[in-house]
């Protein structure tokens, strides 16, 4: 018996360039997310657990806005 292609099913070509266009499509995604200056993000930057540990406190009252503001140049001074 006679298979056309050696057995192979062309179909299966769509799908493995299916899943590798999407394979890399996401991982141009991520490498732009996780390699981009968030400073001119949309949204904002991204902040450190610090820095979101800080505005809490701020948030709840804990500090007050000229500790909170002396301490949020002393995480931009580290970072």
């Amino acid at each position: 018996m006679t298979m056309w292609g050696d057995g192979m099913n062309p179909a299966w070509f769509w799908v493995y360039g299916l899943v590798s266009m999407f394979a890399l499509v996401l991982v141009i995604v991520w490498s732009v997310r996780a390699f981009r200056d968030d400073s001119e993000s949309p949204v904002g930057p991204r902040r450190s657990a610090a820095r979101r540990a800080l505005d809490e406190r701020f948030e709840r009252g804990e500090i007050s806005s000229e500790q909170y503001n002396r301490e949020v140049r002393d995480l931009d001074e580290k970072s």
